[in-house]
Formats: structure tokens, C-alpha cells, sequence
């Protein structure tokens, strides 16, 4: 699952992305592809994000942990 994460990342930021990879520290992670991320995972995984979820979200790893938190 975390490598699924990581390649879903990665494509759609189109940059080597690690699970410490942060919105912070990685220049291709915009509000626009945020927003792909989550689309993306939300469809590969069967899971529902809500909006408090989204905003908070700000790393490779706090995806990772909420996939895990719903149940994946």
C-alpha cells in the first residue's frame, strides 16, 4: 500500500517522491495536484476524504496513515 502511494505521488507530481516527501519540500506539489493526489487515492483505494481530511494532509506519510486509519 505505501508503495502504491508513493508511485501515485510520483506521477502525478511527475518528482522522486519518498515517504518524508512533503508538500513543504517538494516543488511540484501545488494546491491543483493535491487535489489529484487525493482524487486519485480516494478512487485506488475506495475510501472517502472529507474536506478537513484534505486540508490536513500535508505529507506522503499522513496519506498513508489515513489510508491505514480507514480501514486499508
Amino acid at each position: 500500500m505505501e508503495q502504491k502511494i508513493i508511485e501515485i505521488i510520483t506521477n502525478i507530481l511527475e518528482a522522486e517522491v519518498t515517504i518524508d516527501s512533503t508538500r513543504e519540500n517538494t516543488n511540484t506539489w501545488d494546491s491543483i495536484n493535491h487535489l489529484r493526489i487525493v482524487l486519485e487515492i480516494k478512487e485506488e483505494f475506495c475510501i472517502d476524504i472529507q474536506m478537513d481530511e484534505i486540508d490536513a494532509i500535508k505529507s506522503v506519510r499522513e496519506f498513508i496513515n489515513l489510508i491505514k486509519i480507514k480501514g486499508q
